[in-house]
């Protein structure tokens, strides 16, 4: 009712409020919350009239610059349905322009669509010009940009929007639908992008809603987005509002049609009869409101193109469908028959190379034929309807596109199918197929097709699938008989006759074009599933995805896996399907484990009673040949056969995938050079299994040939002076003085033992001095001595990362906080959890913060045990105390015949006799006792997660604990098996890439992100001897977990390179380094490492851990491997970290010689 009429309405209150009032927006503020959404046409058309008060009440509708977009402020918020009342009210003044702007709109996309890019460049002026700046024009031309001149235009005219907007709601969008259009980014990485950029940003809800309906428009919104995004959108321009309303105004009929029709929708008709809009119009026609203007009918020669594709005219559908689009391409309805028609034509040309239309045309008629296995057709035509929201043809693409990787035999509601064909301009037969079956929409949209005359042969199949009487579509004569087929399945299927589904989809299995033959599987699984009959569903699904691989998208693969794990008696006992089936569940459900295919897959072993995959060579009869292959292939892999536990070592797990690919070189002969290149990656690591074998092995050492030749000629001296002495007889003091003397120093070990003042007896201080200097060379030696090798190859990150490694796996610790003596927060849990309670969340983070000090105090302890007994490591178990015993035997031992070089030999062995009783006593400590703690610290931790079952489900984390509780102690059995003397025997030789490999490998155990690119150049297969490897490995783990350590990098690289000038190989190790290294820091610290290594000061620091590891690379390269250490390192010109060392090319056969 007007002001007029009624002087007491509150429209007329709030009229009156507004004259005169310095504060417009309070009085619309307050007309929000309180006006009746029927008197919103009162005051806003009273307001529009006003032009001076309209400019004061209301945001800039046609602003000429970006400073003006969104300066409005935010209004309050009303319930759904008022807001979309409100904004159909407000934008009835704003009809004429909108009208105008569509019809430029139109022009712009058919431009587009048609490569014209010049047209759309002039089209884009001319709307700027007409209707100023808007959100719609900065994306339109953002895509244009990128279409017609590439990523560094239309990047620079995001940032002159960026820097334009005061507000910056128009930068931001700009920058964000500038990744989005990038040629190199995919919907999926930009969703993730997105859902990352705005979690980081914790921005309010109503402001996340509108950003995400332009940076990623998503049919998933809930009532309360559309309505936030839609009234941020009333503080920009009048162009945008409109184009939100009608792209979220199909949400809104999806989430609450009855509201929708019975209180949004008259309002939009009125708009629409003023814009004549066939967006809105297809709206309405299938919520039952009546329409104020006449809805827009699909043309005759449309129509005709699908009554040629119903009919089975596959090449007359195309021809008349194309002729339609070189005119029109925005004809959605001609699209979508051009590209069935195309899928569809057997003997079909090559894509077509023409304008774009045809190329979307192209790729949704690969999608139709191959579905969700064509993967980048999926992306790009995704890709397009984002970048095109709110444009019917790129809705009608992408709802086309997902009904065919769709595994649902018809349309759900709320899908994008549906939603596409709520959006479509013109009424069209073939149109109410795409509407949810049963439903209202389909109804009302019938009874529009129902007032259309002449009948087409669209109309009567329509109609007659519209009946659901099946017998009807039995006997349609006009119709392709697949076509027909395909409709009765689905309507039986949807009757719940399932028996009669099944028999249809049968006989439409055996069409000749895919695409039928896709949908057939697809409804026969389902029947399967509906009807109770889980592993026949699992035989059929198993069967036809084994044959081809493209039908995955259209197979209820995760609904079978979850029938069948509710009854596993009803499962057949060695059914192949069965394992199959869970393969292909933990493969392609996001976040689902693989444990049900190995339960499965020993089911199945277990039921033709056969012990390992490859014995099934005996009975490969049995079994469809298809199947057979994609078992042995996919799922008999090392991941699944590795938790078996069929297998008790890595090896044997290794050369059974390498006899399970030599059958499968036998079953599948055109895959040969797969299974051939695969057994050869095998072989190969078997061998590098067998050299870091050989490398753990050699982990305890003593370089016992560098300490005779680094003593002999001392050694010499005093055992010709002590022999001499002994001869000569000159001093028979007692030695019991001596031995009385030594008893009072042996306690304290060797320490006691360097200190021992000389006795007097002057023969027997000779020979103490030269069992002392032998054993403090065979110690504490920084050249060649047991501790270099214990902190070099064990306690410098080796023990650490294997004791570490499954606890790290579970993401049961954290890492410790530098700078501070706590630890960093681990939160995988709380989030994997989904834990909301802030209390809960932290009592999580501190149980894992607990549990990683007292575990990390463990393995600190374990390092200090392996150390050699001193005064400063009295917890060493590497004692070798001099007792008055062992002294005289090994004094008695010297003889006429014995020579210097035999006495040390003598004393070394004495020595050596020691040391494995030490190692011994460590393994049996670090497996009766290190062991035992470490179980007790899991068994803690998982008792204390289980107290907190009573607040959250745990029992995920809980079975992470038992889990890792295993494989720990695994982890330290195998950690004592490195206890024992290395074989002094030389091994095989070995290429260099090898020691490469060992290093990589052993590194991977604590950072496992690494990745390091060894080219295949020759240098690569230089031979080494065999002595060399485990110097080799130690100089690569060195330098690689320097950059694991360093990089500061979640994912740190390194490539390897060589150089060779034919006498020796130069080695270069390069990585990246990440944003937050402290470069000036670094290079202080690289500089204070090179002058020690130039003074020789890194001599003292090899037993050392920490630091870079730098002078223990210089040590290695020096004394091991006897070579001059030419050792560079530092920073290159671009930033990244590089070292550079030197290594003879060894003459022998294979080498580079």
């Amino acid at each position: 009712m007007s002001p007029q009429k009624n002087k007491h309405s509150p429209a007329d209150k709030l009229i009156n409020a507004l004259r005169g009032n310095q504060d417009p927006y309070s009085v619309i503020k307050q007309a929000r919350e309180t006006l009746p959404p029927q008197q919103y046409g009162a005051l806003l058309g009273w307001i529009h009239r006003n032009a001076r008060l309209a400019r004061e009440a209301f945001p800039a509708a046609y602003p000429k610059d970006f400073n003006n977009l969104h300066k409005y402020p935010t209004l309050p918020s009303i319930p759904p349905d008022q807001e979309f009342i409100w904004a159909s009210t407000f934008l009835q003044a704003h009809t004429p322009t909108i009208k105008s702007f569509l019809n430029k709109s139109i022009e712009f996309q058919r431009a587009f669509l048609l490569d014209n890019y010049p047209l759309c460049e002039n089209i884009l002026n001319s709307i700027q010009d007409e209707f100023g700046q808007s959100l719609w024009l900065i994306k339109r031309r953002l895509c244009l940009l990128q279409a017609a001149a590439g990523l560094e235009a239309q990047k620079k005219y995001a940032e002159s929007v960026q820097q334009g907007g005061e507000l910056g709601l128009a930068g931001v969008i700009a920058y964000y639908v500038s990744v989005r259009v990038e040629p190199t980014v995919t919907p999926g990485q930009y969703f993730n992008f997105i859902k990352r950029e705005f979690e980081s940003l914790k921005i309010p809800f109503d402001l996340d809603s509108f950003l995400q309906y332009h940076a990623i428009p998503d049919i998933s919104f809930s009532l309360e987005s559309t309505a936030c995004a839609l009234r941020y959108e009333f503080s920009g321009t009048a162009i945008d509002y409109y184009e939100a309303l009608v792209c979220l105004a199909p949400i809104f009929s999806i989430r609450a049609p009855e509201q929708f029709a019975n209180n949004v929708a008259p309002h939009l008709a009125t708009l629409h009869a003023h814009t004549g809009d066939g967006r809105i119009g297809g709206l309405l026609a299938v919520t039952g409101a009546p329409l104020k203007a006449a809805m827009p009918i699909a043309t005759p020669r449309s129509i005709a193109a699908t009554d040629a594709l119903l009919k089975g005219d596959h090449q007359l559908a195309w021809t008349l469908a194309n002729e339609i689009l070189v005119q029109d391409p925005t004809e959605s309805d001609a699209l979508l028959t051009a590209a069935q028609a195309f899928a569809r034509i057997q003997s079909k040309p090559e894509r077509p190379d023409g304008p774009l239309f045809q190329k979307i045309i192209a790729r949704l008629a690969t999608v139709i034929t191959k579905g969700s296995f064509s993967t980048d057709d999926v992306i790009d035509l995704a890709k397009r309807s984002i970048n095109f929201f709110g444009d019917s043809w790129a809705s009608a693409v992408i709802g086309q596109a997902g009904r065919e990787i769709s595994n649902h035999p018809d349309v759900k509601r709320g899908d994008i199918t549906h939603y596409s064909a709520l959006f479509a301009p013109r009424l069209h037969p073939i149109r109410a197929i795409s509407l949810p079956a049963g439903g209202r929409e389909r109804a009302y949209y019938l009874k529009h097709l129902e007032a259309q005359s002449p009948a087409s042969s669209t109309q009567k199949h329509v109609l007659r699938v519209a009946s659901r009487d099946t017998s009807l579509l039995e006997h349609q004569d006009d119709i392709q008989r697949d076509e027909t087929l395909l409709r009765s399945a689905i309507q039986l299927y949807g009757a719940k006759r399932l028996n009669e589904a099944l028999e249809t989809c049968t006989r439409l299995e055996a069409s000749n074009f895919d695409y039928y033959k896709r949908k057939a599987i697809c409804i026969s699984c389902r029947a399967l599933l509906a009807a109770d009959e889980p592993e026949q569903c699992a035989d059929k699904i198993t069967k036809h995805f084994a044959d081809d691989r493209s039908i995955f998208d259209v197979l209820p693969i995760a609904e079978a896996a979850k029938a069948l794990h509710a009854a596993p008696q009803r499962v057949e006992p060695g059914n192949i399907s069965i394992p199959i089936l869970f393969e292909m569940t933990s493969k392609h459900e996001k976040g689902k484990d693989d444990s049900e295919c190995v339960f499965a897959l020993l089911d199945f072993l277990n039921g033709h009673k056969i012990k390992r995959p490859s014995d099934l060579k005996n009975i490969k009869h049995l079994f469809p040949k298809s199947k057979l292959i994609y078992l042995l292939r996919n799922v008999c892999v090392e991941s699944i056969l590795d938790r078996s536990g069929l297998f008790g070592s890595s090896r044997a797990l290794t050369e059974e995938r390498l006899a399970i690919c030599r059958l499968l070189t036998e079953l599948d002969e055109a895959e040969l050079e797969t299974y051939q290149v695969e057994a050869k990656t095998l072989l190969q690591k078997l061998m590098l299994q067998k050299r870091i074998r050989e490398v753990e092995q050699s982990k305890i050492y003593v370089d016992t040939d560098s300490i005779k030749r680094t003593v002999a000629e001392e050694i010499n001296e005093s055992f010709n002076r002590y022999v001499a002495l002994r001869r000569e007889k000159t001093e028979q003091t007692d030695s019991m003085d001596f031995l009385s003397m030594l008893r009072k120093h042996e306690t304290g070990g060797l320490q006691g033992l360097f200190s021992l003042a000389l006795p007097k007896n002057e023969t027997t201080s000779i020979f103490v001095s030269m069992v002392s200097r032998l054993l403090k060379e065979y110690t504490l030696s920084p050249e060649h001595g047991l501790d270099k090798y214990l902190s070099v190859r064990i306690r410098h990150g080796t023990l650490a990362a294997h004791l570490r490694k499954p606890v790290d796996a579970a993401k049961l610790v954290s890492s410790r906080d530098i700078g501070s003596k706590g630890y960093k927060s681990n939160n995988y849990w709380a989030d994997r959890l989904q834990l909301e309670d802030p209390k809960l969340r932290q009592a999580v983070a501190a149980l894992i913060a607990d549990f990683s000090e007292k575990f990390d105090h463990l393995v600190d302890e374990i390092k200090s045990w392996i150390q050699v007994r001193t005064n400063d490591n009295p917890n060493g178990f590497f004692d070798f105390p001099i007792t008055d015993l062992s002294l005289k035997i090994m004094s008695e031992y010297v003889t006429p015949e014995v020579t210097a070089d035999r006495l040390v030999d003598f004393i070394i062995e004495h020595f050596n006799s020691i040391l494995d009783d030490c190692l011994s006593f460590l393994s049996g400590h670090i497996t009766d006792i290190a062991k035992t703690r470490a179980s007790a610290l899991l068994d803690e931790l998982e008792a204390k997660a289980e107290k907190l079952n009573d607040h959250h489900d745990f029992s995920e984390m809980t079975n992470a604990i038992r889990v890792a509780k295993t494989e720990t102690r695994v982890a330290f059995d195998r950690v004592s098996t490195w206890f024992r003397r290395a074989n002094t025997t030389e091994n095989d030789p070995f290429q260099l890439a090898d020691a490469i490999r060992i290093g990589i490998e052993t590194v991977k155990i604590a950072a496992p992100n690494i990745a390091v690119d060894i080219p295949t150049q020759k240098e690569s297969s230089l031979t080494i001897p065999g002595r060399s490897l485990a110097t080799l490995a130690d100089i690569f783990f060195i330098i690689f977990e320097n950059i694991a350590r360093h990089a500061c990098l979640d994912r740190p690289t390194a490539s390897v390179s060589f150089k060779t000038n034919g006498v020796s190989v130069y080695i270069s190790v390069e990585n990246e380094l990440g944003h937050d290294f402290n470069l000036t820091e670094a290079t202080t610290r690289i500089s204070a490492i090179r002058a020690d290594l130039k003074e020789g000061r890194h001599v003292a620091s090899v037993s050392r851990e920490g630091g870079t590891g730098f002078h223990k690379l210089a040590k290695l390269l020096d004394h091991d491997l006897g070579v001059i250490p030419d050792l560079d390192f530092g920073f290159t010109a671009n930033s990244r970290f590089s070292v550079v060392f030197g290594l003879p090319i060894y003459h022998h056969e294979n080498t580079l010689d």
